[in-house]
């Protein structure tokens, strides 16, 4: 049995990320499809121990960290709401990509792993890391373990407490430019999917976002 796993913080949910989420559930049938919510992101937080930070974050790094936490006590997948599901998720996980840049996420950079504890899809957009450009992982739909979900919790984690992050980044450190850094500095093995998988109009699933990553060579 796998998880799949869903947040949504604050009110009501719209009734058609509801939809979304019925339609996923209905279609994994053997996995354990949950919906997160408020008040049990908050007692994992206070569990793991980051209440505070979790408290003081603001509201794109308390989803960032939603996720995280989520991944961590329920290893899996993650999907935003926003994702209709054409196929089981299990189809994806299992469908990951074996070539890109040569064999690498970032050209000339990490290369692929064949038991990734991580999985997502990669953004057009350029980070500077330790003076070389990296694309960066998107956050969107995950696969993490339980293991990778405390590597980067605590590597996040510690960025905050020390102050060590680029405070113009709204997303950040929660979010998918730390993910980036780890994979980059290979703390954690990543695996990938593309675009024409799992964006708008993908194989699996279509992510009703109006942005399309589709990474480009440099």
């Amino acid at each position: 049995m796998a998880n799949i796993n869903f947040i949504w913080l604050g009110d009501i949910v719209p009734e058609e990320f509801m939809d979304n989420y019925r339609i996923c559930y209905n279609m994994n049938v053997g996995d354990d499809v949950k919906l997160w919510r408020d008040n049990s992101i908050l007692q994992m937080a206070r569990e793991y121990g980051i209440e505070d930070i979790y408290s003081k974050v603001n509201l794109v790094n308390k989803i960032n960290l939603s996720k995280l936490l989520v991944l961590y006590y329920s290893p899996g997948v993650y999907s935003d709401l926003d994702i209709t599901w054409k196929r089981p998720v299990k189809e994806l996980v299992f469908d990951l990509k074996t070539s890109v840049y040569n064999g690498a996420f970032f050209p000339n950079h990490e290369r692929f792993y064949p038991n990734p504890e991580f999985i997502s899809c990669v953004r057009p957009y350029t980070h500077v890391y330790k003076t070389q450009k990296v694309y960066i992982f998107d956050d969107h739909l995950m696969f993490i373990t339980k293991d990778a979900a405390k590597k980067i919790i605590d590597y996040s984690s510690e960025k905050w407490i020390n102050k060590k992050f680029d405070f113009t980044i709204k997303f950040e450190p929660f979010g998918p430019v730390s993910v980036t850094e780890m994979i980059f500095d290979k703390k954690l093995k990543a695996g990938m999917w593309d675009d024409f998988q799992c964006q708008a109009r993908g194989i699996y699933c279509d992510h009703k976002s109006t942005r399309l990553w589709d990474p480009k060579p440099f």
